[in-house]
């Protein structure tokens, strides 16, 4: 959505019109160009455009509530409306850090399950994507329940732990 600030034309997909309307409220309190983004509600599952249709996917949040079999019918989606040569992004949460987990506690459990970074990998394989690499990206680990004044003394645990786990690969075919 921030790349829109760059003259980039952005599509937001979601399943759910309360997310499209949040998304839309939310852009406008952090000043994003609107005019470059288009809210469509449709399905991960079956994604409404053509073959080749974006430079880069960026999925997160979705796959964790899916079985490995409905996670690759999304690849194969995803895969399908990314042009050759584009990147597709797939960030998943990691569920056993402690601001998920405090999450989960005080507003239940969803549907989501963990998955391994080496299932993903391989999930990703098997949808005939190539160079797949799996990455991590720091966000603070430390939950949102700590005071400030104790969170403020344990930021150093952020260059140690790592809140998501990012999936970053580059869309090629196998030969």
């Amino acid at each position: 959505m921030l790349l829109s600030q760059e003259g980039t034309c952005c599509t937001l997909l979601d399943s759910s019109e309360l997310a499209l309307k949040y998304s839309k409220n939310l852009l406008k309190k952090i000043w994003v160009n609107k005019n470059k983004i288009d809210y469509i509600f449709g399905s991960v599952e079956k994604i409404p455009f053509d073959d080749n249709s974006f430079d880069i996917v960026h999925n997160c949040g979705v796959i964790e509530h899916y079985n490995n079999k409905e996670i690759k019918k999304i690849l194969f989606e995803i895969k399908r409306v990314t042009r050759k040569g584009g990147q597709i992004i797939v960030v998943v949460p990691n569920l056993l850090s402690l601001e998920i987990i405090y999450r989960m506690i005080k507003f239940g459990k969803g549907s989501e399950r963990y998955i391994l970074k080496s299932t993903l990998k391989n999930l990703l394989k098997e949808v005939g994507l190539i160079n797949v690499e799996v990455k991590s990206a720091h966000a603070s680990v430390l939950p949102s329940f700590i005071p400030k004044i104790i969170h403020d003394k344990f930021l150093w645990l952020d260059n140690i732990f790592i809140y998501w786990d990012y999936l970053f690969y580059r869309r090629g075919f196998k030969k």
